[in-house]
């Protein structure tokens, strides 16, 4: 095999495998199950938990993430049951996962 043909196919190769690692996850996971109510603005950079490439991926983060912090949905509801101002949490699940967001000219988030 000739050395330039080999060379070719090496650097194909290389940029082929680089292309992979230069795609942006189109999902953004947006997490505030933390606060007391759901903030006026929950797509904000305060409340990014993380980024995936597809929907599901993202809910089952967020999922995850309020198991792992002891809210799940049937706690928010006994609690929204007690507490009014718990009903805002309570229907709500806490995160929301966002599509192609971008941040514009004035620093704010915009998603599709």
């Amino acid at each position: 095999m000739n050395s330039k043909v080999l060379i070719k196919i090496v650097f194909l190769l290389g940029l082929v495998s680089l292309t992979g690692c230069l795609r942006t996850p189109e999902w953004t996971l947006f997490y505030y199950a933390d606060e007391a109510k759901k903030p006026q603005n929950p797509i904000s950079a305060d409340y990014i938990a993380g980024y995936y490439d597809t929907l599901e991926q993202c809910q089952l983060k967020g999922d995850g993430m309020l198991r792992l912090s002891g809210k799940s949905y049937v706690e928010m509801d006994n609690r929204a049951l007690e507490n009014a101002t718990a009903i805002p949490v309570a229907i709500e699940k806490g995160y929301q996962c966002e599509q192609l967001c971008e941040v514009n000219d004035d620093d704010v988030i915009i998603c599709k």
